[in-house]
């Protein structure tokens, strides 16, 4: 049973410490499939829908849009409910030529302008795309950062790739766009686009240009891009070259992300080592969280041990990861009810902080309990965000 198989079911578990933890394990490897983007609508379904915040949806970005699921989005965004705009936010991520296929019926649902740019791609000649997105990196050098833009550009990319203009033959160009980009100050969209192609491609003769990358450990869009593009090519080859990164501590971070996300027996050998001979705490924690992600039966005494005698509180609290690791890989281990009743009262504590911060915003800006809630959703606020 392969790791999505065996994770993509709790997905649908009543406990929402053990569903939302499959679904992120699932969704930052890029092995989702479309039973997965399913099983996560499901779960949506079974939320209170709200304006302001979801659990799940954002969790979806790195699941493959099919026919089958945009039947379903589309069905959702027809109920018009407080989920609306983060069932909208899918079509983002949704191929351009399902856009095209479906452009009838969502011109009906959706920004008609917005639409048609994103779909007018496939009328382009590949000059003219090529145009397109050198647009898209100019006008984001230029510009504060705009992330709808940003996604913009690489669904330029992605149209050019469906046109086969980016063949094993012309890879050295996207390595000599990276390149180019290790001579400045501040690499540029130029060079990140180009990393995102290498993992969009898997091009696995640029993996230690990749992982050069990691140094750069103030760009965060550039360090974003390199860990999800080395993700995506996910072999043996990508943990050896970043393993030697781990024991740097600019570097570890950004490391024990890649490898706790290539769901590979050798990223799991690779964290058990590393964790059982490091002495910096937050190191340790992080280890830790990404062996729960790997589902590592091995390492679940281990991490238990760590929360016990103490771990690094101020970047995650390990119970979230190991308790539904535990739970998914049925080991029952004697503090599992006491790790779930800690998770359970951090909930009930973070939600009264909610509401709270809630109120105060409302009474700020004069809005009595039977007034229209804050957040636009037409129903009094005791009935929504004041509940």
């Amino acid at each position: 049973m392969s790791f999505v198989e065996k994770v993509q079911p709790y997905i649908l578990s009543d406990d929402k410490h053990v569903s939302e933890f499959a679904l992120k394990a699932i969704e930052k490897s890029y092995l989702g499939t479309e039973q997965t983007f399913l099983n996560a609508l499901k779960a949506v379904d079974k939320l209170p829908a709200k304006i302001r915040s979801n659990p799940i949806i954002p969790f979806t970005r790195n699941l493959p849009v099919t026919a089958r699921i945009l039947d379903e989005v589309i069905a959702r965004i027809k109920v018009k409910d407080h989920n609306l705009a983060w069932y909208a936010s899918i079509l983002e991520y949704t191929p351009t030529d399902l856009l095209a296929k479906y452009q009838t019926e969502l011109e009906k649902l959706t920004n008609e302008k917005v639409l048609h740019q994103m779909i007018r791609l496939r009328s382009m000649d590949s000059e003219a795309l090529f145009t397109e997105a050198n647009g898209v990196m100019n006008a984001l050098e230029k510009r504060e950062y705009n992330h709808s833009l940003f996604l913009y550009g690489k669904r330029a990319l992605r149209e050019l790739i469906n046109r086969g203009e980016y063949e094993p033959d012309n890879f050295s160009n996207i390595g000599n766009g990276i390149t180019s980009a290790l001579n400045e100050e501040l690499f540029s969209l130029n060079g990140i686009y180009n990393v995102f192609l290498v993992g969009e491609q898997k091009i696995q003769s640029l993996v230690p240009t990749l992982i050069s990358l990691l140094v750069r450990t103030e760009e965060d869009l550039l360090i974003e891009e390199a860990i999800d593009a080395l993700i995506k090519i996910g072999t043996e080859e990508v943990l050896g070259e970043v393993e030697k990164y781990i024991q740097n501590e600019d570097t570890a971070f950004a490391a024990i992300e890649i490898i706790g996300n290539i769901k590979l027996p050798a990223a799991e050998e690779i964290l058990l080592r590393q964790l059982d001979n490091a002495s910096d705490q937050t190191a340790k924690t992080l280890m830790a969280e990404a062996l729960c992600l790997q589902l590592s039966t091995t390492a679940i005494p281990m991490i238990a041990d760590l929360v016990e005698d103490g771990f690094d509180d101020t970047i995650l609290d390990l119970r979230e990861v190991l308790y539904p690791a535990c739970i998914i890989t049925q080991t029952n281990h004697p503090k599992l009810e006491d790790w779930k009743q800690h998770l359970d009262e951090m909930d009930a504590y973070w939600k009264q902080q909610q509401k709270r911060l809630f109120e105060e915003e409302a009474t700020s800006k004069g809005i009595g309990r039977n007034d229209p809630c804050i957040c636009g959703s037409g129903e009094k606020f005791k009935n929504c965000c004041g509940a």
